[in-house]
């Protein structure tokens, strides 16, 4: 019994470090350079089709890279990502955020997952400028319809305010996160932008800075296959 439980301190002291790490590892830099790997990763899937509609039709786009999954029976998770508001088609932002959630189930070990939220309206995109929110709390949200689910969206007519897609091990899904609380990163918009801006001026930005134009061209890429 002792051994067991030493060995499941460990475990819970090994994800705990690879939560720090990951969280002391982010920089504007890593997000916008692993959020391009993430949509060259789901713009290979065969059923990102209606993903590329909503993002084309939509108000804009939220990446989180890298949300970690780490817990013991009770589980969290943490993830830093970028959202991009969208106009006219043409791109503006970035501005940098948080998001956190927890879990409750029997859960040993650590998982990463990157995730996409097509923002389909304004109340979308309120719920990501808001300095504290609950996606699903006072705004739809739903699980992003992939191959035979696109026909018959859970909301039949692809109006939730957002819809959020995970990409896993290879596996590309829609995925429910109710409740996940998302909050701005100002140091992080401080940093990117090299002054203190609110995260409605942020997205008032032209997107085209270098660093993000690489990001633009996959996103293009992927609306090509809607």
């Amino acid at each position: 019994m002792k051994r067991f439980r030493i060995s499941l301190f460990f475990i819970v002291f090994v994800c705990l470090v690879s939560f720090t790490a990951s969280a002391y590892a982010a920089s504007p830099k890593t997000i916008i350079s692993e959020a391009i790997d993430t949509l060259r990763e789901m713009g290979k899937q065969e059923d990102v089709s209606t993903m590329a509609q909503l993002i084309d039709n939509g108000h804009g786009v939220a990446i989180v890279p890298n949300m970690v999954k780490a817990g013991l029976i009770i589980g969290g998770q943490h993830g830093y990502g970028l959202i991009l508001a969208r106009k006219n088609k043409q791109w503006y932002g970035p501005s940098f955020f948080e998001m956190t959630g927890g879990s409750i189930g029997f859960q040993i070990g650590a998982q990463k997952v990157a995730l996409l939220f097509c923002i389909n309206n304004q109340a979308g995109m309120k719920a990501f400028t808001d300095n504290k929110s609950k996606l699903g709390a006072n705004v739809g949200l739903a699980a992003g319809p992939v191959g035979r689910e696109a026909g018959a969206a859970t909301d039949g007519s692809l109006n939730a305010s957002i819809y959020s897609y995970s990409m896993a091990k290879g596996l590309f899904a829609g995925i429910n996160l109710d409740g996940t609380a998302v909050g701005a990163n100002h140091k992080m918009n401080q940093e990117y932008w090299g002054k203190k801006l609110s995260i409605e001026d942020a997205l008032k930005q032209k997107a085209s800075k270098s660093d993000v134009k690489q990001l633009l061209a996959e996103l293009d890429t992927i609306m090509k296959k809607k």
